[in-house]
């Protein structure tokens, strides 16, 4: 009768260790959950951040390509207006 009694708590004590071991994983499952959701949130973060700084990084090639082409046709017009400053003076 004695070694029933000490099979059925040795039972309990293994089926309340099992449920504790179940619980455990759970709980590790939905923080698994949780940071993967976190992580692509970061993901798409980053992902548009890159593509923002792309976006600003060709908008910048361009305002560059534009300013050059003003200075060179400033300076050709600064170069037309000294020579008709100097044909001026000849007259």
């Amino acid at each position: 009768m004695l070694a029933v009694k000490t099979i059925l708590i040795k039972k309990e004590d293994v089926e309340e260790q099992l449920r504790q071991a179940i619980e455990i994983q759970s709980s590790i499952e939905s923080g698994k959950i949780a940071i993967q959701k976190e992580l692509e949130s970061a993901s798409e973060y980053i992902i548009q951040h890159e593509a923002r700084f792309y976006q600003s990084q060709q908008t910048s090639i361009e305002l560059l390509k534009q300013l050059k082409f003003v200075e060179a046709e400033n300076n050709e017009l600064v170069l037309r207006h000294e020579e008709q400053v100097q044909e001026i003076q000849q007259l």
